[in-house]
């Protein structure tokens, strides 16, 4: 349904420049209400979406090998864990390589603790995991072997970007914190107890959503553990709306935003920290008022682990940003190319479609990565995971016909990061979006 100059349009996919309907292709007419309650029926073409599709020119390709088994000359030293904004890459990816001198041949479950927000682990060149958030991926421990001697890690790290609202505005993208031996850890007794309230303004000055002065529920739910070592324990929290203020015995330790948030968190909590105690602990959730909250959906939703090994500890560290290659890189693709299984970049070219119609492009066979068209960041896609499942539901991104030229090719990069081949991608003229009927 849309409206122009007064009239209503109902049963059309959108309307022209000129405020004519355009063909929804489920309906055949198009009803048009005026102003004084009149209504008329408009027979529409049984499809007004007139398409024109081109494919692309002079394909090549630069697999990010260089960078998957780390020998790329780009990469600068690091002190340890660092942020991407630390490393001077606040938007887009980052890679990250991580040299250990000698591991253990045993295989181990590991954690990559707060490593936003999607991360390829390469082990001397091998993908071993899909680290973090979204279809294919997963922030869970993880079974990992580091065999032998001189063991290189490289990581490509993914910001998917930030919240535009909400409280969890300080959210931080890369690695920041080391990869840890996991090892299951009883959180102790958890119980729902009534305690005062607490008032969150107390730990940060503003909270979104929250009017000045507000506290929490006098509801509240705790873990009491007893931990004797100096190993690490992670709090690790999925899919928990409700928000509030965690307490470790008594004392602030973070709010967590819930639903107007990520919903999800793995909070560090250090014996180092003056908060902990040798011995016993007290965890305390209060729940923001006026929630609600089930204390058997919390329970499910934390569990604990022990860091008994900080395994990147001591490692060598080192960044490299996420940048296109030069042209001396891309090699032509062949008829009998398969796709990489990497990271890879594709330069291709295409002429601009003549007209005046909306230009798209159409990513269907592709993964998930990020499109230039002469040198114009276009947009981000996840058409598919590595194993080809669908994700979308948007598939084309729009061109703007500004950024195209008429008196010479168009100049097109692809990144994807699983290495699909750009054999299905095509320009297409449409008058609407994917998402819009």
């Amino acid at each position: 349904t849309y409206i122009h100059d007064q009239h209503l349009y109902i049963g059309c996919a959108g309307l022209t420049v000129d405020g004519e309907p355009i063909a929804h292709p489920k309906f055949k007419s198009c009803t048009i209400v005026s102003p004084d309650g009149t209504t008329t029926k408009r027979s529409m073409p049984a499809d007004g979406r007139r398409t024109s599709t081109r494919s692309l020119h002079d394909v090549r390709a630069a697999p990010a090998h260089p960078y998957i088994n780390g020998a790329s000359p780009r990469f600068a030293s690091l002190s340890g864990p660092s942020s991407l904004v630390e490393c001077g890459a606040p938007v887009g990816y980052g890679w990250y390589r991580i040299a250990l001198k000698k591991s253990s041949d045993r295989k181990r479950t590991v954690l990559l603790p707060s490593a936003g927000d999607r991360a390829h682990l390469y082990v001397n060149g091998s993908l071993e995991q899909m680290i973090g958030v979204g279809p294919g991926a997963s922030n869970d421990p993880f079974d990992l072997k580091l065999a032998g001697d001189d063991v290189t890690m490289t990581l490509l790290v993914d910001n998917l970007g930030r919240f535009d609202g909400g409280n969890d505005l300080h959210d931080a993208k890369g690695l920041r914190d080391h990869l840890v031996e996991a090892k299951s850890f009883r959180g102790g007794k958890f119980a729902e107890v009534r305690e005062t309230p607490v008032n969150p303004f107390e730990f940060r000055g503003y909270m979104s959503g929250l009017p000045d002065g507000a506290v929490s529920d006098v509801r509240q739910f705790t873990w009491t553990f007893t931990h004797l070592r100096k190993s690490p324990l992670y709090m690790l929290i999925d899919a928990l709306p409700y928000s509030g203020m965690l307490m470790l015995n008594d004392a602030p330790l973070t709010y967590y935003a819930g639903v107007n948030g990520a919903q999800s968190a793995q909070l560090r909590l250090d014996p180092a920290d003056e908060r902990f105690k040798r011995g016993r602990n007290v965890l305390r959730f209060a729940p923001d008022a006026r929630q609600e909250p089930v204390a058997s959906k919390i329970s499910k939703s934390v569990r604990f682990v022990e860091a008994t090994e900080l395994i990147t500890d001591g490692a060598e560290w080192s960044f490299a940003k996420w940048e296109t290659p030069p042209d001396a890189d891309f090699e032509p693709l062949t008829d009998s190319q398969r796709a990489f299984k990497c990271p890879t970049w594709y330069a291709a070219t295409f002429t601009t479609p003549t007209g005046d119609m909306p230009v798209w492009i159409d990513t269907t066979g592709l993964s998930k990565g990020c499109i230039l068209v002469n040198d114009h960041h276009i947009g981000r896609f996840f058409t598919a995971t590595a194993t080809g499942n669908s994700v979308g539901p948007q598939i084309r991104l729009w061109i703007p016909r500004g950024w195209l030229l008429e008196d010479e090719d168009n100049r097109l990069l692809i990144f994807d990061e699983h290495g699909a081949l750009p054999g299905k991608v095509r320009i297409v003229q449409r008058e609407t979006g994917d998402l819009d009927g």
